[in-house]
């Protein structure tokens, strides 16, 4: 696992950490969000938006190799 870029945020006086990682095995980078002190209900809340959000977005494995 690689860093390729980290930075904080405030969003509302909210802070946020945001790390953007790169797996060995992964051709598209992750996103780490670390939001501090959140309550019980708001990290119910975001689960369910979590899980919304890859319900609706169908990600597929491309093949990007050149076929000409």
């Amino acid at each position: 696992m690689r860093v390729l870029e980290s930075y904080q945020f405030s969003s509302e006086n909210i802070p946020v950490s945001v790390k953007v990682i790169l797996k060995e095995d992964e051709f598209i980078p992750i996103y780490e969000l670390s939001i501090s002190n959140i309550s019980k209900t708001t990290e119910i809340v975001l689960d369910k938006i979590k899980d919304e959000l890859l319900e609706k977005v169908h990600l597929q494995n491309f093949d990007f190799s050149d076929r000409s």
